[in-house]
């Protein structure tokens, strides 16, 4: 009897320490910054703290395309890797082009059964993808102060054949305003916006095939598509980084931070009204601290207005009026009725005369507008990271269990709301408590001002750096053994 209830006490203990390893494993971490974007190329300076002024992003490689022995290219900014030819030609039985969406997948499709180049798992790219192929100083570094050539022009010069200016290209992204459109760019003057033709029975846009995975050292980022209109589109792939969950955090200090970038966002995109693009450039340039609603300390020279790949980071695409994410609400004011565009600080790369901008209310991006028109162009400012004196707190849970994290002061409310930032200095209490059925078996993991918390009482510390904790709860069966293994 004596050894049969030391196997069962040797079972119970080895079933406890699996229970423990499962609550240690970290949960689904809260990624703080999880893309870095690229550049817009553009390096011309055409107003102080404009696109060319700031240079903001990872800084493109040189040379920004290799080829490879089997005549592939890859971008070293991204990590994509393309097809040679910007025509996508007959080759065998895949009929070239041009050709309609349909017949796009039909064709990528074609070449993976051929094994096209040695490989099998070329796909059309998604709008993300293709926008990464955009030059926006492409005439500036082709002619100089005279503009010339097109984006099309620029990529024939960086070892791909026979990009076209001719129509567009296709991406696998459906417009989500209406389904028979698809989202295209444009090779003459890098605009992208959905082809305003039935994408089923317009025949005459290119596709551009593409394979690997974005892997930096600027990464992109899933267009936020989910639905499939075709074997191998964006709903069905869902190529980039996965979106953070939540994707906005309001720190409660007139700002809210975007974590698929880390970049901090104006909390009231109106606050300046209508907009000339000079005088959108100094509005957001001298916002500091006490404007706007900002209590963040931030000072004039803080904040910016964002450049086209910042702004278009923003859309959604798989929504309209607005086309931004779950959880824009974080913002005021937002403007996206008819002609309602925000300014970006990057110029369009064939007139000094015009800028880019972005429409909230379907996602274009790219269509250039007169830098003298201010009707219906808004101002969005933007900065990196949080200036002042404030620090995050992001919250993970992990285990066979669960329950939810609180904080005093309010902020975290895990369930739902796992991140906070609070001024630096805050004294933070977290509190955990599992719902029944389970039991909280501690803190790991913990980072910053958090590394402290270990047990499973309360954990008060003052937060003075960015900071993250694991709380570990378990099924209550596992805490029903113990007093067994205590005999």
């Amino acid at each position: 009897m004596k050894r049969k209830n030391r196997q069962y006490k040797s079972v119970v203990m080895i079933l406890f320490a699996v229970s423990l390893m499962l609550v240690s494993l970290p949960g689904k971490a809260f990624v703080a910054s999880t893309v870095n974007l690229a550049r817009t190329g553009q390096n011309r300076i055409y107003a102080a703290g404009d696109d060319g002024t700031l240079k903001k992003g990872v800084a493109w490689p040189k040379p920004r395309f290799t080829t490879n022995g089997d005549t592939t290219l890859t971008d070293n900014l991204t990590g994509l890797v393309w097809a040679p030819n910007g025509v996508a030609p007959t080759i065998e039985s895949c009929a070239g082009e041009p050709m309609t969406w349909p017949q796009a997948f039909v064709y990528v499709a074609c070449l993976n059964s051929i094994n096209y180049l040695g490989h099998n798992d070329w796909r059309v790219p998604n709008i993300n993808e293709l926008e990464s192929l955009v030059h926006l100083g492409f005439s500036e570094e082709t002619c100089g102060e005279t503009f010339c050539d097109t984006n099309a022009a620029w990529l024939n010069t960086q070892g791909f054949q026979n990009v076209t200016h001719t129509y567009s290209y296709w991406s696998s992204t459906t417009y989500a305003g209406y389904p028979d459109w698809a989202w295209i760019i444009r090779m003459y003057n890098c605009a992208g916006g959905p082809v305003n033709v039935n994408k089923n029975t317009f025949p005459n846009n290119h596709v551009w095939p593409v394979r690997g995975t974005a892997t930096g050292p600027a990464q992109l980022w899933r267009t936020g598509q989910t639905i499939s209109y075709a074997a191998g589109d964006d709903g069905n792939l869902q190529k980039g980084a996965e979106w953070p969950m939540p994707r906005f955090l309001d720190n409660g200090n007139g700002t809210v931070t975007d974590y698929l970038t880390g970049l901090v966002w104006l909390k009231n995109a109106n606050c300046f009204g209508e907009k000339k693009w000079l005088e959108a450039l100094d509005s957001a340039n001298n916002l500091a601290d006490g404007q706007c609603g900002l209590t963040d300390g931030s000072a004039a020279g803080d904040w910016r207005l964002p450049n086209f790949k910042e702004l278009r980071s923003l859309v959604d695409h798989s929504r309209t009026y607005p086309a931004l994410p779950v959880g824009y609400n974080a913002f005021t004011n937002l403007q996206f009725g008819n002609y309602a565009a925000y300014w970006s600080s990057t110029t369009h790369p064939q007139s000094e005369y015009l800028a880019n901008v972005i429409w909230l209310d379907s996602g274009a991006f790219g269509t250039s507008e007169n830098k003298t028109n201010k009707m219906g162009r808004y101002v969005w400012p933007v900065r990196d990271g949080q200036a002042g004196t404030s620090n995050s707190l992001v919250i993970s849970k992990s285990g066979t269990g669960s329950g939810t994290v609180t904080s005093d002061p309010p902020g975290i409310h895990c369930g739902s709301d796992c991140a906070v930032t609070y001024p630096s200095g805050t004294s933070v209490t977290l509190t955990a408590a599992a719902d029944a059925g389970s039991f909280f078996a501690g803190w790991s993991g913990g980072t910053g001002s958090a590394a402290s918390c270990a047990g499973t009482d309360n954990c008060t510390f003052s937060l003075t750096a960015n900071s993250g904790v694991t709380a570990m709860f378990s099924s209550a069966e596992i805490k029903d053994f113990l007093p067994l293994i205590l005999r």
